[in-house]
């Protein structure tokens, strides 16, 4: 029935994002709350029929969904990242460890549950997918150091169109009567190569719109869409699966061709991923029969112990065995990290229906699949943070601190910050001379606000300070930084009072996306004046703040600070001030910004760059 549809697909958009909505909120992997979320309103409530819902439309919707998200993934993906050091493990990591992860996962499918060979090696080459969808988040929460995050990255992208490939070249060998070997050897080259020609030509027409200013700026996510769907549909009329190398190459050219600036479509893509990777993972788990599962329970559990134990360390030795560049830990740290996402699961189900169409279905191939995608999650999502502590390759919490702004006072707070210990950035468009003898401390970052979040500068930053007194630049800085760091910790300082509103540009839709650092009454004009005044910033006790002074930051002894000492001055050890009184005792060199620097006004562009004191 109709209403019967209408509320399924409810219900898949509702769950596939309210999930992950949750998992965020737990800190748990979203993969397991999506597929106990999938089963249980499919066989478990009925709720959600999928066949029904879409029909023979079901998978062909679900591969072209597979392939936006990895043209959403191979836009994050930047060659400049990939190092002489770094691109010899991923380049082996997606075709030897590949091969590897095939063969060893075959084996051990036909050792465990002793199936054919035929349906242990397609197994094993769907085992071989990894993926964006997963790896992702867990990098997020793992958050490991360099080289591993970005070979992970690498990996997890690149080989979901390999992995695919090579499981739709297992079907065709051995199910496929009238193939050969051969046949099915050149079928799997044509679907590599009518892929990446695809992708690149949808590449080259968005690339070549965008330079000459033909798409609106408003239309610019839609128009890659659009052709990105084009290029999919070009490449799977050529051969199947070749949809998913088209979306692949893709992505990476556009993110990586230097003819024509493209829009951040990765970022303003972001809720079209979540929105897919929820609604998949509930239809696909839908399609799960419980029962199935339990069939094959002890079974897919002995294949994971496999996968994590053998499989993967072998794998990840056998490609980085001779390289310098990666160390033991970081080799460790790879043999740690293997999930499998959505397109593991995809393939599963799709390969499984075309098996029993031409009478050779497999029972064990979608519930052991999806089996060993749950308890991977578990395994990788749970074990990451602890593994990357462990062999020392996590990077350390954030706790820096990213100020937009040129004011005097800002500049002053900035070098102070700095000379107490805190990770402090100035971002900035004006190139700064310091005064002969000072050392700011501080780090400087000369690019465009809009390209922060592709700067690695954010890495490190837990907090913003937007305080730039220019409404363009304030507008741009919060669109950018509260994505990324959590409106919970981005502030915002207009150039004017708290009883006066936000900017004009931000009044109404940015005012609430950011909260208003220091005391009552601190403006730019104020701050400002009171430097000019004669006033310094320093720390001073929390216990003996002088008369007069405006409160800043507040220094914790756990080496936690806030840029809101009113709402947080219980446990401040020290606090950061603007004392108007001029203490002569104190020292000068970093706290005033009329002896710190000089501005010089250019008319160059600067690259975007930190430059470090």
């Amino acid at each position: 029935m109709e209403s019967d549809v209408l509320l399924g697909i409810g219900v898949i958009v509702v769950l596939g994002i309210g999930l992950q909505w949750a998992a965020r909120l737990l800190h748990v992997p979203s993969i397991i709350l999506l597929l106990a979320g999938g089963i249980a309103v499919g066989p478990g409530l009925g709720v959600v029929d999928a066949d029904e819902i879409f029909g023979d439309a079901l998978f062909p919707v679900v591969s072209l969904a597979v392939g936006l998200l990895l043209f959403m993934g191979g836009l994050e993906l930047r060659a400049a990242d990939l190092g002489a050091g770094v691109r010899r493990p991923v380049l082996r990591l997606v075709t030897i460890g590949a091969a590897a992860t095939w063969l060893l996962a075959s084996a051990a499918v036909w050792l465990i549950f002793r199936e054919s060979l035929e349906v242990s090696a397609l197994l094993g080459a769907i085992l071989v997918v990894s993926g964006p969808t997963v790896v992702g988040p867990l990098l997020r929460v793992a958050r490991p150091t360099d080289p591993s995050g970005t070979i992970l990255r690498w990996e997890g992208v690149l080989i979901d169109p390999i992995g695919a490939t090579l499981a739709l070249f297992c079907l065709n060998a051995a199910f496929i009567e009238d193939l050969s070997l051969r046949a099915a050897w050149d079928e799997l080259v044509v679907v590599a190569l009518a892929g990446a020609a695809a992708g690149v030509v949808g590449a080259l027409a968005f690339v070549a719109a965008s330079r000459w200013v033909l798409i609106p700026d408003d239309l610019a996510v839609a128009v890659a869409v659009m052709l990105v769907v084009a290029a999919y549909l070009a490449a799977e009329n050529v051969r199947p699966e070749a949809g998913l190398f088209a979306s692949t190459v893709m992505g990476l050219v556009i993110a990586n061709q230097r003819l024509a600036p493209v829009p951040r479509l990765a970022e303003f893509g972001e809720p079209v991923v979540a929105l897919l990777i929820g609604s998949l993972f509930i239809v696909l788990a839908s399609q799960v029969e419980p029962g199935t599962l339990g069939e094959h329970l002890v079974g897919a559990l002995v294949l994971v112990g496999a996968l994590v134990l053998v499989v993967r360390p072998a794998m990840v030795a056998l490609c980085t065995a001779g390289s310098r560049s990666v160390a033991r830990r970081h080799r460790a740290f790879l043999a740690c990290m293997a999930p499998r996402g959505v397109v593991a699961a995809s393939t599963a189900a799709l390969f499984s229906l075309r098996l029993e169409h031409i009478g050779k279905g497999s029972e064990m191939l979608v519930p052991v699949t999806f089996t060993v995608i749950l308890a991977l999650a578990l395994v990788y999502g749970f074990g990451a943070v602890p593994a990357a502590n462990l062999l020392g390759v996590r990077r350390p919490e954030p706790r820096g601190l990213l100020v937009v702004s040129r004011e005097p006072w800002a500049l002053a707070l900035a070098a102070e910050l700095a000379h107490q210990g805190v990770l402090t950035r100035v971002a900035t468009r004006d190139h700064l001379d310091l005064a002969a003898g000072a050392e700011p401390g501080f780090g400087l970052y000369l690019g465009l606000i809009r390209d922060l979040p592709g700067s690695g500068l954010l890495a490190d930053v837990r907090s913003a300070l937007v305080a730039s007194r220019d409404e363009e630049t304030d507008l741009t800085a919060l669109s950018v930084l509260v994505p990324v760091l959590g409106r919970q910790h981005v502030w915002l300082l207009s150039s004017k009072g708290p009883s006066a509103g936000a900017p004009r540009l931000a009044r109404g839709e940015l005012e609430p996306w950011a909260r208003r650092p220091f005391g009552p009454g601190a403006t730019h004009e104020a701050l400002n004046a009171a430097l000019a005044a004669g006033g310094i910033v320093r720390t001073v006790s929390a216990a003996a703040v002088p008369v007069g002074a405006v409160p800043l930051v507040a220094l914790h002894p756990d080496g936690t600070w806030s840029v809101h000492p009113t709402g947080s001055r219980g446990g401040a050890e020290r606090l950061v001030v603007l004392d108007g009184g001029g203490d002569d005792s104190a020292p000068r060199a970093h706290q005033s910004a009329a002896a710190l620097v000089r501005f010089r006004e250019h008319n160059r562009t600067w690259g975007g760059h930190l430059e470090e004191p």
